[in-house]
């Protein structure tokens, strides 16, 4: 079984929300492990025990083993945007290439979810967001440049062409789900009156964990927790291993207005890429 839906991405741009959406529908199967990392540049730990660089291709379809007759099979792998190993096998699939959705997030507060997503849950950096972000001489710049994402798209719709591939917007995605859905429904031929009474409840929010140990186990188990328990162990979790965020330092808005600007002529050229998203609410530079 191969899929026939990936959504490629980005990190932090609202991913998770959407997988868990789309895999309630009764016409959609989900991979049990939302993100496979199967087509990832790098073998880490998300996909030690199965990837294209150590694995044949034929192993991926292990991840849809449950998925036989769905309509639609898919995963949601967030890293695959900027993956060079995912923009050349995926393409190349057996059954044919699969349709592509991208979520995308006014690039400097994506950065910034990053930023604290990095800082507060998982614990991997001790990094003031400034220096984080690779606008300084010197330090990393391949935060930043994710947010550039007319650079990736433009590769991708050069390999599968325009018509296999939606990209929708995080802000709409999170004020107005159900627009966002109908129109994914209407992509994927599916029935979109499934989410009539659906309470479309967001998923992997930032927020500050008391161990970071845990909350990678926390990620792990997951696929093996039936659906009607999570909510309730999700709660006894939030209670164990959550705590409140630090406050919003007053210099991050000044910078994140600098960043805005930085990535003005990259957000110009995904208009001219991708004319009929709505990017006016991209104008709000920060919010804490």
């Amino acid at each position: 079984m191969w899929p026939n839906l990936i959504v490629g991405g980005a990190p932090k741009c609202g991913t998770s929300s959407l997988y868990f959406w789309l895999e309630a529908h009764p016409e959609v199967c989900g991979s049990p492990i939302k993100e496979p990392f199967f087509f990832d540049d790098v073998v880490s730990r998300f996909n030690k025990g199965c990837n294209i660089h150590e694995s044949p291709l034929e192993d991926y379809q292990k991840h849809f083993e449950r998925c036989k007759n769905a309509p639609v099979v898919f995963e949601a792998s967030a890293v695959y945007l900027y993956s060079r190993t995912a923009l050349e096998w995926i393409p190349k699939l057996p059954e044919g290439p699969p349709k592509m959705i991208f979520l995308l997030r006014e690039p400097a507060a994506r950065l910034y979810s990053k930023w604290k997503f990095n800082r507060y849950k998982l614990k991997t950096t001790a990094l003031d967001f400034e220096t984080f972000s690779g606008l300084q001489k010197g330090t990393d710049q391949s935060h930043f440049e994710e947010g550039l994402y007319a650079t990736y798209l433009s590769k991708w719709v050069e390999v599968l062409g325009r018509n296999s591939i939606q990209v929708f917007v995080f802000e709409e995605l999170i004020r107005e789900p159900r627009k966002t859905m109908d129109a994914l429904c209407a992509f994927l031929g599916i029935d979109s009156g499934f989410y009539n009474a659906f309470s479309f409840e967001q998923h992997n929010e930032t927020y500050a964990t008391r161990n970071p140990d845990l909350h990678r186990k926390a990620v792990g188990w997951l696929p093996m927790v039936p659906k009607f328990a999570r909510p309730v162990l999700g709660k006894i979790y939030a209670a164990v291993n959550t705590r409140t965020m630090p406050k919003s330092d007053p210099r991050d808005r000044e910078f994140i207005e600098q960043l805005t600007l930085k990535y003005a002529p990259s957000v110009a050229e995904l208009q001219r890429l991708f004319p009929e998203l709505d990017l006016s609410r991209w104008n709000v530079k920060f919010k804490a």
